[in-house]
This record gives C-alpha cells, sequence and structure tokens, in this order.
C-alpha cells in the first residue's frame, strides 16, 4: 500500500511549515543542564528576561498558576 502526499492541513510538507521554528525548541545551559524540549504552541516571543522559577512536572506549575501564587521576579 502507497502512502498519500501530505494533504496540506494537517500533513503538511516540509517545504510549507505553520511555524518557521518547526514548534520545538531545545532549552539548555543553566535553565535546563540536562536538556529539555519546549512545545512553541502559543507563545508570540521566544526571548524572556529575568529570573525564572522551574517546575518538573506540568501540573506543579499549572497549580501554581491557578492558586496565583507566584511572586513578581518568578514564573
Amino acid at each position: 500500500m502507497a502512502t498519500r502526499p501530505p494533504d496540506g492541513a494537517v500533513v503538511r510538507p516540509a517545504t510549507a511549515p505553520l511555524r518557521p521554528d518547526g514548534g520545538l525548541a531545545v532549552l539548555k545551559d543553566n535553565l535546563c543542564p540536562d536538556g529539555a524540549l519546549l512545545k512553541l504552541a502559543g507563545l508570540k516571543t521566544l526571548c524572556m528576561k529575568g529570573e525564572r522559577g522551574c517546575s518538573q512536572f506540568e501540573e506543579d506549575c499549572a497549580l501554581v498558576v491557578e492558586a496565583r501564587a507566584s511572586r513578581a521576579g518568578e514564573a
């Protein structure tokens, strides 16, 4: 059975991506010494300045956001 070509809506060809950066970013250095992948969906900018907090799990981060428990200088 032959595979069908990309339909252009759900599966897009590499020559016509939705985003020029591919939708993922690799984090490394002091933020993630072991490295990590970040899904970029919904981000308007890829540049952040200042101190940031880190969570091991998305659920932990969501709890802080929902409780509005972050303080100035944290994210």
